[in-house]
């Protein structure tokens, strides 16, 4: 039963933060967004469109997240950027210049805070190959230390709710029709009380190839003396032609071609981010599992809805949850009809479904404030608004 008078509550919370943090720069933009928060916080907690809600969130992000690089990449200008990209690594890495212990790195994660940064102190700058991103300090405590932070409260949840490659790839997971079962890549599992057996999550190897990802990008920095960050970047792989290419390719395959034929987050499910983010997942305070008190049926509905193969047959059985490749996006509780599932603080009976998604919004407008400061900044001088 909702409590319509703490929904309401939570949602002028989190409609009032949104304003605050967007209004200082942009008094439209936070009366907007924070309108527009506290409406879809009442909507998550008070309706039963989720998921419609989380999708369309995370395709948000994943859109302004484009934008904001390329507007960014329009500014520096095509010149600038493919010198940059040409000589980069040689400079920082190599040379040992005074460059040395600074990131040059234009990264989709950090570029955006710095332009927006010196735009607001209207200090001078010549975007491109002058550009100086933050030290490593600087890096380590606006750019790791949240991430960090986001990562240790939400695990997996950062990727069911924040994550913008996710909302990409959920653009391609349209239709209902599942084309191919990827049966030779899963296992299979009787219930208890059934006869036969059925199709059920991912073989134990092909979970773990995440793992062997993180690993062998370990051994290539190592190789070339980078940052392990540096192997998955653009300009890194874009100078490593088979390393583009593989990249590219796997893109194509498991963030396109495979989401739209299985309705899976076949990237996600072996994302090397997503791994270290594993190792600690058990210490986060959220997590899924089944409600004692209701018996579950064993109609699978959940098992079929999960996008990442982490409620199985077999966890429900063994565990009573999903398992550690959960990303906490709720699809299996909308999809119980018994209403047997539901998200728990960790090791307590105590849900906090309401309180998880309300944390997931904030959380994700924080993260993604950057870009669309850095789009309503640039935008207007690429165009001479």
């Amino acid at each position: 039963m909702v409590n319509t008078k703490i929904v309401i509550a939570t949602s002028v919370i989190i409609g009032s933060f949104v304003f605050y943090l967007y209004y200082r720069p942009y008094l439209i933009l936070g009366t907007i967004l924070g309108i527009v928060l506290a409406i879809l916080t009442f909507a998550l907690l008070a309706t039963e469109k989720t998921q419609q809600i989380r999708r369309g969130i995370l395709i948000y992000y994943s859109i302004i997240t484009w934008i904001g690089t390329l507007a960014i990449f329009s500014f520096i200008g095509i010149k600038s950027l493919a010198q940059w990209v040409s000589g980069h690594l040689r400079v920082y890495y190599f040379s040992g210049l005074p460059t040395a212990g600074k990131t040059l790195l234009p990264c989709n994660w950090n570029l955006p805070q710095i332009m927006t940064s010196i735009s607001l102190q209207g200090a001078q700058t010549n975007p491109g190959i002058g550009v100086r991103m933050p030290s490593t300090a600087e890096m380590a405590l606006f750019v790791i230390l949240p991430f960090i932070i986001m990562a240790v409260i939400f695990g997996r949840g950062f990727c069911g709710w924040a994550c913008y490659f996710g909302g990409a790839i959920e653009i391609f997971m349209v239709g209902r029709k599942k084309r191919w079962p990827m049966s030779k890549f899963r296992k299979k599992y009787k219930s208890r009380g059934q006869k036969v057996q059925a199709l059920d999550g991912l073989k134990e190897e092909v979970k773990d190839i995440k793992y062997g990802l993180v690993l062998a990008i370990i051994l290539i920095g190592l190789s070339f003396s980078v940052p392990a960050i540096c192997v998955i970047c653009w300009t890194w792989l874009i100078q490593y032609t088979w390393l583009g290419l593989l990249m590219f390719g796997s893109f194509i395959l498991l963030g396109i071609v495979l989401p739209y034929m299985t309705k899976k987050r076949w990237w996600c499910i072996f994302c090397p981010i997503g791994a270290l983010i594993n190792l600690i997942e058990s210490v986060t305070p959220f997590h899924v599992k089944m409600n004692k008190k209701v018996k579950c049926k064993k109609c699978n509905y959940c098992v079929e809805a999960c996008p990442t193969y982490a409620l199985t047959r077999q966890t429900l059985d063994e565990i009573e949850a999903p398992n550690v490749d959960c990303i906490k996006c709720g699809t299996c509780i909308n999809a119980c009809p018994e209403n047997a599932l539901d998200v728990y603080i960790r090791g307590t009976s105590i849900r906090a479904r309401p309180l998880f998604y309300s944390l997931s919004l904030v959380a994700g407008m924080l993260w993604y404030a950057w870009f669309m400061l850095v789009i309503l900044q640039i935008i207007p001088i690429l165009f001479h608004l």
